[in-house]
C-alpha cells in the first residue's frame, strides 16, 4: 500500500528537510512496526510518499489496520498535516497506481 503525507517540510534548507523527512519515516516505521530500511519513500509534488509492505492474509483486515495507524499518525503532534492512502497492489505498476490513489485521496481530502 502507499500513503501520501502532506508534511510541513522546509525544503529551502536541505539539512533541515532531510532531518524532518527522517523523523517522519521513523514515526511511520514505528507505527506500522517495520524497520525503516523496509520502507520505500520519496518526496514528490511536495508530498512524502511511502510504500508499505503489507503482510499476507486478510486484505480487508490489513487495510483497516493501516487506516487506524494513519489516523493515529495524523492525530499526533508533528510535521504531518494530512494523509492519503492507496490500495495495496503488486509490482512497479501496482506501486505507481497505489501512490497515485494516495495522492488523489490526499488532494481530495
Amino acid at each position: 500500500a502507499a500513503i501520501a503525507l502532506r508534511a510541513k517540510l522546509d525544503l529551502s534548507d536541505p539539512t533541515e528537510a532531510a532531518d524532518a523527512l527522517h523523523e517522519i519515516v521513523a514515526a511511520v516505521a514505528d507505527l506500522v512496526q517495520r524497520p525503516e530500511d523496509r520502507l520505500l519513500y520519496a518526496v514528490r509534488y511536495g508530498h512524502v510518499l511511502l510504500w508499505l509492505p503489507m503482510r499476507g492474509g486478510d486484505a480487508v483486515c490489513g487495510e483497516r489496520q493501516l487506516s487506524e495507524q494513519c489516523e493515529r499518525l495524523a492525530g499526533g503532534k508533528g510535521k504531518i498535516a494530512s494523509i492519503g492512502v492507496g490500495l495495496p497492489d503488486v509490482g512497479p505498476h501496482g506501486f505507481r497506481r497505489s501512490a497515485d490513489q494516495a495522492v488523489r485521496a490526499l488532494e481530495t481530502g
